[in-house]
């Protein structure tokens, strides 16, 4: 039976929090082995360009689709009993993918699907316990100055590690690379006993009933709803991602190559989010967001027209910086929106919404990406790659009406009111 509590009056534990931010810096390590260099391992299956997408889109929906099916379940599972022994489980299924890559990685174009799979329960079952964790361990107030510290520490961490993995992978094998990943998993399974099992009073997952309250509750229904938009188009994000890789391992054919890229521009991600930070007035907001929204289209249509290595960095520079962005501005939206509702217990519901919603916009985009390989046109693929921008421009458009409609309001409300309690003092 999880330890119980009550969220409104617990007190902070700060070593659970720093167990669970340090196993979450390693998880990023982790994903960027299992994601960025996995589909660099996939370019050296074959020099056939529309095979080498084929196989990424097929790893990748695998991954999505397995995430939709189980993130449901495993919700279930987190929010009836002690989570963080589902967030350790998926700890170690994580580690045996990666077991996996160390015993069959020179023939793991013939296992994508269960690689995808493996990767897809493990990712449900650790996002399902790690997004509830997270609710729960760090206030409303908290949440800003949390996620900014994930994004720093994890940005960070990306300057210094994809330079490493690819030089590793380039001058000895991924398979060989792989048993330094499971070391890495093993020591964030030896972290995660520091986190301490926490789980709302009155808690019980009901998927249903969420939706009722929601009903009810038209404020509260109208905020969570702009944040369920988001995650339509956020899903996205990740072919974009995906596609970047594609190009730079055509452009440059060497994990190395990936990883300073990958490492310079996780560098200039973090100058972005301190200047983002820094910006505090909506007007201000808004030219940020017309500018991350537009830059990214722009770079991907130059790449379409001239395709070579300066246009590939280009774009790859455009996408990782804008994309600190929504994805700073969309964790701290999408985890204070129902806190602020009054929600308490119905954490779990709202990240599993969440997260299916996003995951069946990824399986859409990568089935895209595998008709896209099938027809074997350049056009189509560089036609896909604009639309792609395109679409994920529309994040800003959403994030900007919920600051002009929410964000700005209840600044101006709090400012009101300061002034109207200080001239009555006076």
């Amino acid at each position: 039976m999880a330890y119980t509590y009550n969220i409104k009056s617990s007190q902070r534990d700060i070593r659970s929090q720093n167990s669970l931010l340090a196993c979450h810096m390693i998880a990023g390590i982790i994903n960027m082995f299992v994601t960025t260099f996995l589909v660099a391992h996939i370019y050296s299956f074959n020099g056939d360009t529309y095979t080498y997408l084929f196989n990424v889109g097929v790893y990748n929906l695998f991954v999505y689709l397995a995430q939709a099916v189980f993130y449901v379940p495993i919700s279930k599972v987190v929010d009836k009993t002690n989570r963080v022994i589902t967030y350790r489980f998926g700890m170690f299924v994580k580690a045996a993918l990666v077991v996996c890559f160390i015993f069959f990685g020179p023939y793991l174009a013939k296992l994508l699907i269960l690689a995808g799979v493996l990767n897809g329960l493990a990712t449900a079952m650790y996002y399902a316990s790690y997004n509830v964790i997270k609710q729960e361990m760090v206030s409303r107030k908290a949440i800003g100055s949390y996620t900014s510290l994930v994004y720093v520490i994890s940005k960070t961490l990306e300057v210094v590690c994809p330079v490493l993995l690819g030089l590793l992978i380039d001058v000895t094998t991924f398979s060989q690379v792989s048993i330094i990943v499971f070391v890495m998993c093993v020591a964030q399974i030896a972290v995660s006993y520091g986190i301490k099992s926490q789980r709302p009073e009155g808690s019980c997952f009901n998927l249903k009933n969420y939706m009722l309250k929601l009903k009810s509750n038209s404020q509260a229904k109208s905020k969570i709803m702009i944040i369920y938009y988001i995650c339509l188009i956020y899903g996205v994000v990740i072919l974009t991602t995906n596609i970047i890789n594609v190009c730079v391992m055509l452009e440059f054919g060497s994990t190395f190559s990936l990883g300073a890229l990958t490492s310079v521009f996780a560098f200039a991600s973090i100058i972005a989010l301190f200047f983002v930070k820094k910006i505090k007035s909506y007007k201000g907001r808004i030219v940020l967001f017309v500018v991350c929204g537009v830059a990214p289209i722009i770079a991907s249509i130059v790449f379409a027209i001239w395709v070579n290595k300066i246009t590939v960095i280009v774009l790859n520079g455009v996408i990782t910086i804008t994309s600190i962005v929504y994805k700073y501005l969309f964790d701290i939206y999408r985890n204070g929106t129902l806190k602020e509702a009054g929600l308490y217990n119905e954490i779990s519901e709202h990240h599993a919404v969440v997260e299916v919603i996003a995951n069946v916009s990824r399986i859409v985009c990568f089935a895209l990406l595998l008709v896209v390989a099938l027809i074997k046109s350049l056009v189509v693929f560089k036609a896909m790659l604009v639309l792609v921008s395109v679409v994920t421009a529309f994040v800003f458009v959403f994030i900007g009406y919920y600051e002009k409609k929410y964000v700005n309001t209840e600044s101006k409300s709090e400012e009101l009111t300061t002034t109207q309690n200080d001239n009555t003092q006076k």
